[in-house]
């Protein structure tokens, strides 16, 4: 018993000591766990109080963080106890920072609502190095939030998407077409030459900016901007001019637009639907014309006038307009599990125009994918694919279409019902040009031969809508990006990306011997295929090393290679038999093949600077070969710098009257280069008969220059950002200057040469210098109510100033022309006014009128939240400063020779109250008569309403019937109001669709009004 007590009390000390050692190596774990704690909770947008996925969460000087899945939802555990912070932020939206006290063992709930800012400091902006903070950027940066601005506005277009979001990107609406272009720039005009439209970059590979793929239809052209379904954007960057360009190098001096489409989000999976019905109309108050018999019978034909108007039905059943029926379905599938996450989406959209042959289908499908197979690899993915298909009417340049058979009538020839003059015979059908011969000679009616067509040419709204014209487009866009970071210290990025894009273009005009086509009535066809490809290839690597506890560098390498290749043959068929649309079935065949191909290779390297994170300073240096340059010429250098520095940081700084204050400001050099074969000397060959036999000759087409070089952009640019009153008001200013040198221009060369083209040479210079005003405030935030106002304004001024010799140009050649010391594009004409003696005098030679270029622009909005349920937005966009070329006018005032009784157009029988002639009248009489077009260059001010819409949360009820999470239904007005003193049908529209120089009004639809209602629900 004795032992066995011994062994039992041996046991327990030994049970003792085991739990004794195993309690020393728990204890320190035990208590490593009692000082730690969780943070969980959403991320919610504030206005749409919808869930926001993606959401960087991170507890500031710690390495922990989560990213909020696709509930909003996140949770982070091991935080520390005791005080700290916790950082949110998330692309296109306010960072916030919340302080919290972390409880052992405890988890705090942490519910947050980002409000969407383009002004936050701390806020993500995509550039060429990646994702960058606000903070860091000596340049301005404009974000649009495309994904919220869809549901809030539902625009048709990502051009119209543009309008008005972005100080100092200038968008206007060329044409109320279906499918037509807008015109695009930023920051004004910087290339006299070249394109002026910025570089396109979607998910990280660049693709096609062209606009002249489609069918010529008189001037309008296609944007392949517009392929993209709004749908799949999230997000959209403006990089503005050649100080923030130079990492994108030599076609960058125009500016960069960066498109980041949706992605897919960790947690449960969710399905969304999307419908939208709507339409279209014209509502256009279109001019009458007139005939006063006097042009045709002199003094002793009456004073009066007839008035046609053949789009209100004036003398004729025909009527060409009809309700645009407009709608899209789509759905979106998105999600992920840990480590992959992904988006899937699929749209049909459908619009008709206002006008017959205009209609427009749009296909889209894009999936995209992140993989993160590690803690230091993330992969993405993104595919899309389109096939779409346009028609446009004749219209614009061509006399053919629906506009220019009617504007362009003859109001004599018009239907009437009149008494014989001489039988008093009543109701008799006949025509002014036939009632005045009456009168005056004393003979029957029916002696002219009324033809019952008052259209021009004689043709009617029928013929014009047999006119085919169209495009059928496959398209392909696709990126693939890898970030890498080996070490804490490293980040390194690769992408690449490829564009393709194949176009079948088709104009037929049918045989029809009766039609007023001239030699097309005998069939004509046309055909083009033509296939681009676009190749991206990009690479950074960037190293960050603190040197001390607030001094921080970070080196940034990269390349880029870009190539674009174009190939495109066409035919042309005239003479068809009857019944066919093949152009090998032509009488007379023609055919055509080119081949274009550029390539771009690119190094760079940036060393940024940063002091305890407020103060950074950033040179850089782009290198670039192309294979536009001339021979002679190697390599392009572009340097940058800047530096941006948040005053507000300071402890000096008065924090009172701001909640955060930045300077910046930037110097930089970008590149335009030339054309693909611009520094070329090409030979063309020709057919030559010799001794009775065709063979191959030589000419000379091109002289080439080996010396040629692309045009180089230098700006400067200074600025603010500043947020006050608990950032309920922001501000965001700059100003920048630009300098546009070498800039490409054509010069004459000596008929000894024989060349019979011009050569291309660097002989040209323009400046540039600007305002940039973007101003939120937040006027009411109540629980229940939000009102918000946000202006967007830019004011640019410009002028060539070195150009050899004048380039002509414009509707007619002449009207407009680039000159030394004037604007891009000028208006020049002799100029008419009234002299001290009462008798209209004019110039002796043409002088300067004005420009098309709005020397100001922007937009007001205005968005008012209700209950969380309700929200009303509205959108005023305004231009000014400028003047447009009222050809229609012009044109239609110099009928008949114009004068005091000549012209169809009614302003040139203005009359006072004495039954006199008007000052304007008589101006406008004598400059039609001269066919001079200065009365017609007018002031293009406007301001539109360009979008009101309402949208409403649906009920909980509702959509819980429908197995729905959430919902909303939003109804949208477009263009509903124009203010303007221009006297044309619009003062945004251009007969030359989306051309930067040359701008006219003539016979061109504008924009009409839009309702549509758009449904979506998740579910």
């Amino acid at each position: 018993m004795k032992m066995s007590a011994q062994v039992d009390r041996r046991g327990r000390r030994l049970v003792a000591g085991v739990f004794l050692v195993l309690g020393v190596f728990q204890v320190p774990q035990h208590l490593e766990a009692q000082q730690t704690g969780t943070v969980s909770g959403t991320v919610l947008e504030a206005m749409t109080h919808e869930p926001v996925s993606s959401a960087q969460v991170t507890v500031a000087g710690t390495d922990l963080g989560a990213l909020s899945d696709a509930e909003g939802a996140y949770r982070i555990e091991g935080v520390p106890v005791g005080p700290g912070e916790i950082r949110i932020q998330r692309l296109g939206y306010a960072p916030m920072v919340r302080s919290v006290e972390i409880e052992a063992g405890l988890t705090l709930e942490l519910n947050v609502e980002l409000e969407v800012s383009v002004l936050a400091l701390d806020g993500l902006v995509v550039t060429a190095l990646g994702v960058q903070r606000r903070r860091e950027l000596g340049n301005s940066a404009s974000t649009i939030r495309a994904s919220r601005e869809v549901e809030m506005a539902s625009p048709p277009s990502l051009s119209t998407l543009l309008q008005g979001r972005a100080p100092g990107v200038q968008v206007l609406q060329s044409s109320g077409t279906v499918g037509a272009a807008s015109s695009i720039t930023i920051r004004g005009h910087g290339s006299i030459s070249l394109s002026n439209t910025p570089l396109i970059y979607v998910d990280g590979a660049r693709v096609s900016n062209t606009l002249d793929s489609g069918p010529s239809v008189g001037g309008q052209t296609i944007s392949r901007l517009d392929d993209l379904s709004l749908d799949d954007i999230e997000a959209v960057e403006i990089v503005k001019g050649p100080s923030a360009a130079t990492l994108y190098g030599t076609e960058a001096a125009a500016g960069v637009i960066r498109i980041t489409t949706k992605r897919g989000r960790t947690g449960m999976n969710e399905w969304t639907f999307r419908s939208e019905l709507g339409a279209n109309w014209d509502d256009t108050d279109w001019p009458d014309r007139v005939f006063n018999p006097r042009a045709f019978f002199g003094e002793q034909a009456p004073d009066t006038l007839y008035r046609m108007n053949l789009f209100t039905q004036d003398g004729t059943d025909l009527d060409p307009w009809r309700t645009g029926l407009e709608q899209s379905y789509g759905v979106s599938f998105r999600g992920g599990i840990e480590g992959v996450t992904y988006y899937l989406s699929t749209t049909l959209g459908h619009r008709e125009g206002s006008l017959p042959n205009n209609e427009m289908t749009r296909r889209n499908v894009r999936g995209n994918f992140n993989i993160h197979p590690s803690d230091r690899v993330d992969i993405s993915l993104s595919t899309g694919l389109g096939s779409h298909s346009l028609a446009l009417p004749e219209n614009d340049l061509s006399g053919f279409g629906f506009l220019g058979a009617a504007l362009m009538g003859s109001p004599w020839l018009m239907p009437l019902v009149r008494t014989d003059p001489t039988t008093g015979d009543p109701g008799i059908r006949t025509c002014p040009l036939d009632f005045e011969v009456s009168r005056a000679f004393g003979v029957p009616l029916g002696t002219e031969g009324c033809p019952g067509n008052p259209f021009s040419g004689g043709q009617t709204f029928e013929d014009a809508a047999t006119i085919e014209r169209g495009q059928k487009i496959e398209r392909f866009t696709g990126s693939a990006t890898v970030n890498f970071r080996p070490i804490d210290v490293i980040e390194a990025s690769g992408t690449v990306g490829y564009d393709q894009f194949s176009t079948q273009t088709r104009t037929f005009f049918p045989v029809d011997p009766a039609a007023p086509f001239g030699d097309l009535s005998a069939g004509f066809r046309e055909t083009e295929d033509a296939v681009h490809r676009n190749v991206t290839l990009d690479g950074t690597i960037s190293a960050t090393h603190e040197i001390t506890p607030e001094l921080r560098s970070t080196t940034s390498v990269g390349g880029q290679f870009f190539a674009h290749k174009v190939e495109a043959t066409g035919s042309v068929g005239r003479t068809l038999p009857s019944g066919t649309k093949s152009v090998g079935n032509a009488v007379r065949t023609e055919g055509s093949e080119v081949i274009s191909e550029t390539r771009i290779m690119g190094v760079f390297v940036q060393q940024q600077v940063a002091f305890r994170d407020r103060i950074f300073v950033t040179p850089a240096v782009r290198i670039d070969e192309s294979s536009a340059f001339g021979k002679n010429l190697g390599r392009e250098a572009y340097p940058r710098a800047m530096a941006s520095y948040v005053i507000s940081e300071e402890e000096w700084f008065p924090g009172s009257q701001f909640d955060s204050f930045r300077l910046r400001g930037a110097w930089g050099e970008s590149g335009q280069q030339p054309s693909a074969f611009a520094s070329l000397q090409l030979l063309s060959a020709e057919r030559v008969t010799f001794r009775g036999e065709d063979r191959a000759g030589i000419s000379l087409d091109q002289p080439g220059n080996p010396d040629l070089r692309p045009e180089r952009g230098r700006e400067v640019e200074l600025g603010f950002e500043a947020d006050a009153v608990g950032g309920r008001l922001g501000v965001d200013f700059t100003w920048y200057r630009q300098v546009t040198q070498d800039a490409i221009t054509t010069r004459f060369l000596a008929p000894s040469t024989g060349f019979p083209s011009q050569m291309y040479t660097n002989i040209g210079e323009a400046r540039n210098r600007g305002l940039e005003l973007g101003l939120s405030a937040v006027a009411v935030s109540r629980p229940d109510v939000r009102w918000d106002w946000r202006l967007n304004a830019g004011k640019s001024k410009g002028k060539i100033t070195r150009l050899e010799e004048p380039i002509f140009m414009g509707i007619d050649g002449v009207a407009q022309r680039h000159q030394e010391g004037y604007p891009f594009g000028s208006y020049f004409s002799v100029d008419y006014f009234i002299g001290e003696d009462g008798d209209v005098e004019s110039t002796e030679e043409a002088v300067f009128i004005g420009h098309p270029t709005p020397e100001f622009e922007g937009s007001l909005s205005t968005t008012l939240e209700l209950l969380g349920r309700v929200t009303l937005h509205a959108d005023l966009r305004f231009a000014g400063g400028h003047q447009l070329f009222n050809s229609t006018q012009e044109f239609a005032c110099g009928f008949l020779g114009g004068g005091r009784y000549g012209g169809t157009c009614p302003e040139i029988f203005e009359t006072e109250a004495d039954g006199g002639s008007t000052d304007r009248a008589r101006i406008k009489q004598v400059a039609a008569s001269r066919i001079h077009f200065a009365p017609w260059m007018e002031d293009a001010d406007f301001a539109r309403l360009r979008t009101v819409s309402a949208r409403i949360e649906l009920p909980a009820r509702w959509l819980e019937s429908l197995g729905g999470t959430r919902g909303s239904f939003t109804l949208v007005g477009e263009n509903l109001a124009l203010f303007t003193g221009y006297s044309g049908v619009d003062p945004e529209v251009n007969f030359a669709g989306g051309a930067q120089a040359v701008r006219s009004e003539f016979l061109t639809l504008p924009p009409g009004k839009r309702v549509t209602g758009r449904l979506a629900i998740t579910f």
